[in-house]
């Protein structure tokens, strides 16, 4: 299979940093948060990231850009799963609520799709 579009569910530490290499490995991202200002504060950090790079001189303001580009904010599910090849869960470290996640995303995707999730303390077994 080959991976071109991906989903990140989640804006915060994990989740941005996820959207960030992914777009910087020329993926097409959707990020997902729940409010406006959730996707916001997810961008703000991707492009605090950026900037970071770019002062430290291993990237170009036009490299920056690109990668930006590649990154849309969505807040539907139903967004997340259109079109997308792989997506990888990172919210917070609640179970019900990575369940339900999941529960959806299996009704909208069809079988080709990746499901994934980023998970610290949570089994694996009892999330899917």
């Amino acid at each position: 299979m080959n991976i071109k579009n991906v989903a990140v569910l989640g804006t915060g530490t994990m989740g941005h940093g996820i959207a960030l290499l992914s777009a910087k490995a020329g993926l097409n991202v959707k990020m997902y948060g729940r409010t406006d200002e959730s996707l916001d504060r997810g961008i703000s950090s991707i492009i605090a990231s950026l900037n970071r790079l770019t002062i430290q001189g291993n990237l170009s303001e036009f490299e920056c850009q690109e990668i930006l580009g590649r990154i849309k904010g969505v807040k539907t599910l139903e967004e997340v799963a259109e079109d997308t090849d792989f997506i990888i869960e990172s919210v917070a470290e609640n179970l019900e609520l990575k369940q339900n996640i999941f529960n959806k995303l299996d009704s909208l995707c069809g079988p080709e799709v990746i499901l994934a999730s980023n998970t610290s303390g949570l089994s694996p077994t009892d999330i899917a």
